[in-house]
Parts: C-alpha cells; structure tokens; sequence
C-alpha cells in the first residue's frame, strides 16, 4: 500500500490518500470514499484571549479541527449484455 499525503493550506485541508493498485479486483463489485481532516484552526476563544490579553483556562479549547466525508463511489464490474436470442428463448418456456 502507498500513502500520498499532500496539503493544500489555502483551504486548510491536510490529505492522506492511500492507495493500492494490486488490491483493485475489476470483476468485484465495490465502493470507496473520501475522508478529509482540516489542519488544526484558532477557535474564536484564541483570537478573544489574544484580543484582550487574557490567558484562558486550561480546559478552554483553543483550536478546532473539521472532518469531513464524501457519499460513497460504488464500482460495478461491466457485464455484457446478454444476446437477444438467448432472452427471447427464455421467455416463450
């Protein structure tokens, strides 16, 4: 397996991307997702406790970090179609 970690600090987002191309089997079905975490970020009590020169409790958070995840990619295997005759059989029995 090969983790890829890449940031993109414009949006404060830090990415982990594993993949594995040897796991990938085309002929089973399967989903995937995505799965972000943002870099930590100041809370509002950490601009209010630098604002007004206040040192805070030690149990007040001072940073908050987002998750989020995405609806599930599902993956189906192609099946041919089946010929016309094969189908047409089937339904005269």
């Amino acid at each position: 397996m090969r983790l890829i970690r890449f940031s993109l600090p414009m949006m404060n987002l830090q990415k982990t991307l594993s993949v594995n191309p040897y796991d990938f089997d085309k002929k089973e079905s399967a989903f995937y997702y995505i799965r972000v975490i943002e870099i930590p970020t100041p809370r509002e009590t950490a601009y209010e406790a630098k604002r007004f020169s206040v040192v805070m409790y030690y149990n007040v958070p001072m940073t908050t970090q987002e998750r989020a995840y995405t609806s599930p990619i599902w993956y189906t295997p192609f099946k041919p179609p089946r010929p016309f005759a094969a189908i047409a059989d089937r339904e005269t029995l």
